[in-house]
């Protein structure tokens, strides 16, 4: 009896193991499953020129469409997301909790061929591209239908209300520099920007008719806050060839975008995000010549507009001009001579303008052969002490100034005076 109940134990504990499991494998399947089918797309959608949402990142499961009363086409796969599935998911990003399966047509009207009336509770004629195309039914240059569209992980998706209700034909647009589509800069503060407006015609019925791109001109370039909200650039217009060229004087991150004239096309607003680096300057350095005194650097030959500093961006490549004065140093003049102390003379002189000090010769000798004394001063006087007395001294005095490689380059000796120490 023992044995049985022992070998009942244990065989229940194997099945309880084997299905917990069981339960454990098929859960965390259906997790993988579930994080797999999911799709990271981009949605872009503007009403006007205006921005409803920008680039903000949707992560859309397949049949969330469904989910909400709508049907894809038969085309699009069970574990597949349709361009719709993103638009849904775009509305609940949009509304939150108010968009619901009860309350979704109030904000979006599909049809059930796919047509699409009404969307963030506009009715005006909505159209898209992804990723820079319309997409066209296989084999043909006929647009498909959102509901027709596959999306896979990182496609942009732009959607916009056509402006033009005669053709639709609006034109999707871009900025390039040198041909080539940009979606992001990088620039130094007051830095040139020059771009071109381009853009092709989205036609639903015929999409060969927009394959061919061309330049946007009359567009007024404009900024984008965070709300959508675009500011016009004054005087940032298109030309003829679709070229303007814009600058930033203060660092930060900025969304650059263009909007329709009264003398334009109609065409979709596009989105181009400029990051403006804080400028940095190099300090310029003085250079050193035997002789002269430099005076500074000049952006012209003429010395008309002194810097001390360029942009860090531009010193390899900004023509500056070097500014010297010779070094030219006048006679002392007015110079007199004083016993005014017991065995002391002060010395005296008229100060000359520029001169960064002055040297002081005296001597019992007349004509300065021996028994030479010198002092330097940058004062225009001087005290001479512990003279002899009854002596008769003779003094001269001459200025100097410092050239930029700080050696002294001398005046001539004033005249020579004489006093006799009395005293």
């Amino acid at each position: 009896m023992e044995t049985k109940r022992n070998l009942l134990k244990k065989l229940s504990g194997i099945m309880l193991a084997a299905m917990l499991l069981v339960g454990m494998v098929f859960t965390y399947n259906t997790n993988e499953a579930f994080a797999a089918s999911e799709v990271a797309v981009n949605v872009t959608v503007q009403h006007q020129n205006q921005f409803t949402m920008l680039n903000k990142q949707e992560k859309v499961r397949p049949g969330l469409a469904k989910e909400y009363g709508y049907t894809n086409d038969a085309s699009i796969g069970e574990n597949e997301v349709s361009g719709l599935d993103a638009l849904v998911a775009a509305h609940i990003d949009y509304y939150g909790t108010a968009f619901t399966k009860e309350t979704a047509s109030q904000y979006l009207a599909v049809s059930s061929t796919g047509w699409i009336s009404k969307t963030f509770g506009k009715t005006d004629s909505l159209s898209f591209v992804v990723n820079g195309q319309v997409p066209c039914l296989a084999g043909s240059n006929y647009g498909a239908m959102l509901t027709q569209v596959k999306l896979n992980a990182d496609d942009q998706i732009d959607f916009f209300y056509y402006q033009d209700l005669t053709a639709y034909a609006d034109l999707f647009t871009w900025f390039e520099q040198s041909g080539k589509k940009v979606e992001s800069l990088k620039v130094k503060e007051g830095e040139k920007i020059a771009l071109n407006l381009a853009g092709f015609s989205v036609c639903y019925y015929d999409n060969s008719k927009g394959i061919e791109k061309q330049a946007v001109s009359k567009a007024q370039v404009t900024t984008v806050d965070a709300k959508g909200t675009q500011s016009v650039l004054t005087d940032k217009v298109t030309n003829d060839k679709g070229e303007v060229s814009i600058s930033f004087a203060k660092a930060g991150t900025y969304l650059v975008s263009a909007q329709p004239t009264e003398g334009s096309v109609k065409f979709t607003s596009p989105c181009l995000k400029v990051v403006v680096e804080k400028e940095k300057y190099v300090t310029l350095k003085n250079p050193t010549k035997k002789g002269y005194v430099f005076k500074g650097w000049y952006k012209e030959a003429s010395f008309k507009t002194k810097v001390t500093k360029v942009k860090e961006s531009e010193y390899n490549k900004v023509k500056l001009y070097q500014k010297w004065e010779k070094v030219t140093v006048k006679k002392v003049t007015s110079v007199k001579a004083k016993n005014n102390k017991k065995k002391a003379v002060k010395v005296s002189w008229k100060k000359l303008s520029k001169a960064n000090g002055y040297q002081v010769i005296y001597s019992t000798n007349k004509k300065f052969k021996k028994s030479n004394k010198t002092k330097t001063v940058k004062a225009t006087s001087l005290q001479l002490n512990k003279l002899s007395k009854n002596k008769t001294y003779y003094v001269k005095v001459r200025a100097y100034r410092t050239d930029s490689k700080n050696k002294k380059v001398y005046g001539s000796y004033s005249k020579v005076v004489k006093v006799k120490i009395k005293k």
